[in-house]
């Protein structure tokens, strides 16, 4: 298609579809046929900011596949650009039949059982060795327990949070963070456990101000929901880069991967939680990362955009740039403990090797 015609000549190609396909150019929409109308309120003459993350907009996306919320409402993304216009197909993400629902809550139970016979099985092992065993057994023992102890507590974190964002009601709380030191903090202590899973992790950040007013402690699951994503679907010998960037009014907190991508209906069903998938050896967990990291970003006043195709994998969470009254800062070190739980071993439990769960570790 020549996108270069004149956009009166894309009604007629596009009337009668039942997706929403809408014309970007220089950052106004110059076309919406009815369908986008009707299913999310999109027409000609406005600016596509206010309803499109600006990052599609940024001259890096030739063809692009995605799920965003758009006008409130989740949708699949198709995107092409050609000579400056961005023509964009949209369809909204189905909401799931009662009996997907079912199966979603069944995974849930199994998650649950399949951790708690192990931890029975480990535990009666444990119990036999611990007072006649010298060669060390025993504390790999307790090791295995650690780690299906902390992979339940994460499956009642996910769960709990995941009912707060589905009625809206997900708390939050404002105070100063200097979130370069925050993400940086938190991704070199993510680091040390990312070599035994055999995937290297790095982190960039532009030059700038980056003193804002967040929670902290939803920024930190968020990011730590989706390293534990990644992780867990790349295969050994990828790399993760992390990135921290300053633009305009928003920061842009970015996740990329050179792994195997995943397809569109992997894309709808990660960050809607509708339609939880697994890896192939069945270690990702219930699948509600990613539906708490989009709900969070929206929480804080932001927005998760999530794009794969061919290889690789690309995330990008845009928040507000909330400028401080206060400019004091704590400047405690982060131990990340919540509830008594370490949160990176807790948010990565279904991806680290039980080694690493060793008593030591708890000291």
């Amino acid at each position: 298609m020549d996108m270069s015609m004149d956009y009166d000549a894309l009604g007629p190609l596009f009337e009668l579809s039942r997706d929403a396909v809408v014309g970007v150019k220089d950052n106004r929409i110059c076309f919406a046929n009815p369908a986008a109308g009707v299913l999310f309120g999109i027409q000609a003459g406005g600016e596509a900011s206010p309803t499109f993350p600006p990052e599609l907009f940024d001259g890096s996306h030739e063809r692009a596949s995605a799920v965003l919320t758009v006008a409130g409402k989740p949708a699949e993304l198709s995107l092409r650009r050609s000579d400056g216009v961005y023509l964009l197909c949209l369809r909204p993400a189905g909401a799931p039949e009662p009996d997907r629902e079912l199966l979603a809550q069944l995974r849930t139970v199994y998650s649950f059982s399949d951790s708690l016979m192990t931890l029975r099985m480990a535990l009666d092992a444990l119990v036999r060795h611990s007072r006649t065993d010298g060669s060390g057994r025993a504390e790999g023992y307790a090791a295995v327990l650690y780690r299906e102890y902390y992979r339940l507590q994460r499956l009642c974190v996910h769960i709990s949070a995941a009912a707060n964002i589905a009625r809206g009601a997900l708390p939050c709380s404002l105070r100063t963070v200097d979130l370069e030191a925050a993400v940086c903090d938190l991704v070199r202590s993510v680091q040390k456990f990312s070599s035994p899973v055999g995937i290297m992790l790095s982190f960039q950040c532009t030059p700038g101000d980056y003193f804002t007013e967040t929670d902290e402690e939803l920024l930190e699951l968020l990011l730590l929901n989706l390293l534990a994503n990644r992780l867990a679907h790349c295969p050994a010998r990828c790399t993760l880069q992390i990135g921290l960037s300053r633009n305009d009014h928003r920061f842009v907190l970015s996740v990329d991967d050179d792994g195997p991508g995943l397809s569109g209906g992997e894309l709808a069903g990660a960050l809607s939680g509708s339609a939880p998938f697994d890896t192939q050896d069945g270690k990702h967990g219930e699948g509600l990362d990613l539906f708490i990291a989009k709900g969070i970003a929206e929480r804080l006043g932001g927005s998760l955009l999530m794009e794969s195709g061919g290889k690789g994998t690309h995330i990008r969470v845009t928040l507000p740039c909330r400028t401080p009254e206060n400019l004091e800062l704590h400047k405690a070190v982060r131990k990340y403990e919540a509830r008594g739980m370490n949160s990176i071993l807790t948010e990565l439990s279904g991806v680290l090797p039980s080694e690493l769960y060793r008593t030591q570790l708890f000291d």
